[in-house]
């Protein structure tokens, strides 16, 4: 008897291997009374790997973004217990599906109503009237709020690395955008709230925020003020409305300055604009997205209040927020630089520059700069801690506004230690080694000069994730994002001040080239 248990175990066991992964897949998002979905408790359970932003494991060789100094922040998916083998499943699933065939199905799930169902509806005698009439009512193709995370979970891998290989129809795309507002208005659980708003963000990346995700503005700010939302939904739905606004299309800065400002109110208030008093999640996400949408807008109207705030932030207890304090910080000195360099271009071709054209900024830079440097020098007390400042982005800002350099620039001195007085006056005794930061994307590294280029770099590749590369590649409005970034093509090397073995171009003229070899 048990010989037999174990042979039709076996074989199920084998039958299932030969199945096609992504057929197994949908079939468990497609079937409401899959066992699998059900914790067993009386009460449809939390799906292993659906309430995940993102999973391990499933992109591809060529999709894994490395940079020297910087790694997504852990805020930036959502956590629970992960199951490696259904995140290979997933992958696998993708890459074998047509991609119109995924999207469809994903539809299928997210438009219909979530059921209710759970271990109850098992409960009842089977073949009883009040059973029939529950599945009648229901429907044999009503998913459960576990199917959903599942469903939402698939898209956003699929926004992230396969959509842009896909020509998904217009009606399609405005019907995903009813669906994903209807699980930001009435969620089945908290998890399918923050995947909606990710998804959100991702279509607006991808395809761009028409007027049928910029029409929901208003939901996306009643959400980050509502007293009841949770503080990662709050900066989940941060991100939302950055890349709503940013990705509009629209030659109208309004929006942007209007965003601007809201996201400083929440920075100077600690959260407490937003009923999220001394959260570092919640602020952290303001000050990411502040820098993000800065670095398109016209700064001489927000340069006073902001350098203020951000001054204000480097005495948080927490490392991150100092941490991104002092990015923002330098991010506005480094602007300024840019601003002054041209306008010395413009006197040097006899022309009368613009005096106004200079940010209005802290009165001492070098105060600031010391303040950031002996910040940089605490040790961390804990792990996450350990983790936050893990990297060399202090020590960049206050280098940056010391020398009136951009991001990334190493220094050293002469004998291998750093000089008291910061290397300001003695700076002669310097070793410059230059631009050092280089963000590996496939085949092609990224030399980051700015801190406008940084900043765009971590909160792309923070949304993105293992999609950086391929939206890199293929979506022209991340590139463009990244238009003035210096590009090195394999074999060439970057000596930090300007020279390369073989010559560099930009972004711009290396498409340029791709298109000739194509059409060639």
């Amino acid at each position: 008897m048990k010989h037999d248990k174990r042979t039709r175990k076996r074989e199920k066991q084998d039958k299932s291997e030969k199945e096609d992964p992504l057929q197994v897949m949908l079939m468990r998002l497609l079937s409401p009374n899959d066992a699998d979905m059900s914790d067993g408790s009386g009460t449809p359970g939390r799906s292993r790997n659906g309430s995940r932003v993102t999973s391990r494991g499933a992109s591809k060789a060529t999709s894994r973004v490395t940079s020297g100094r910087a790694t997504p922040h852990p805020e930036s998916r959502v956590e629970t217990d992960d199951d490696d083998s259904e995140a290979s499943q997933a992958a696998a699933a993708i890459q074998t599906l047509n991609g119109e065939e995924l999207w469809s199905r994903i539809l299928q799930v997210l438009s219909s109503k979530t059921s209710s169902r759970g271990a109850e509806h098992k409960m009842k005698k089977k073949g009883s009237r009040a059973s029939k009439k529950v599945d009648d009512k229901n429907g044999a193709n009503t998913p459960t709020g576990n199917q959903k995370l599942d469903a939402l979970n698939l898209l956003c891998r699929f926004l992230r690395e396969d959509v842009l290989a896909c020509d998904i129809a217009v009606d399609k795309i405005h019907e995903l955008h009813r669906s994903l507002v209807n699980s930001i208005k009435h969620p089945g659980s908290p998890e399918e709230t923050d995947l909606a708003l990710v998804a959100f963000a991702l279509v607006a990346v991808t395809f761009g925020a028409d007027e049928s995700l910029l029409s929901h503005k208003s939901l996306l700010k009643a959400i980050i003020s509502s007293d009841t939302a949770a503080e990662t939904t709050k900066a989940f739905a941060m991100y939302a409305l950055t890349c709503t606004i940013r990705f509009s299309g629209s030659s109208d800065k309004e929006p942007m300055d209007s965003l601007l400002e809201y996201l400083l109110e929440i920075v100077e208030s600690d959260g407490a604009f937003i009923e999220a008093h001394d959260s570092a999640l919640v602020v952290g996400a303001a000050m990411e997205a502040w820098a993000y949408i800065a670095t398109f807008c016209d700064l001489h109207s927000h340069s006073i209040n902001a350098m203020e705030a951000f001054v204000d932030q480097l005495d948080s207890d927490e490392a991150s927020i100092r941490i991104q304090a002092a990015s923002n910080i330098a991010l506005m000195f480094d602007i300024s630089r840019i601003l002054e360099e041209e306008a010395k271009e413009e006197a040097d071709k006899n022309e009368d520059p613009d005096a106004s054209n200079m940010l209005d900024l802290y009165d001492d830079p070098h105060k600031v700069a010391q303040k950031i440097r002996s910040l940089s020098r605490i040790r961390p007390s804990n792990t996450k801690e350990k983790h936050a400042t893990k990297g060399k982005t202090m020590e960049y800002a206050a280098t940056s506004m010391e020398l009136k350099v951009g991001y990334g620039y190493d220094t050293t001195t002469s004998w291998g230690r750093e000089l008291p007085d910061g290397g300001v006056v003695m700076k002669d005794k310097r070793v410059h080694q230059g631009y050092s930061e280089v963000v590996k994307i496939g085949e092609l590294r990224l030399v980051v000069r700015t801190w406008a280029e940084w900043s765009r770099v971590c909160f792309l590749r923070k949304l993105l994730g293992s999609g950086f590369v391929p939206h890199f590649y293929d979506n022209d409005r991340v590139s463009d994002d990244l238009d003035d970034a210096l590009i090195l093509e394999a074999g060439e090397t970057w000596d930090g001040q300007g020279q390369v073995d073989n010559e560099s171009t930009d972004i711009h003229e290396y498409w340029e080239n791709e298109r000739e070899g194509e059409e060639t």
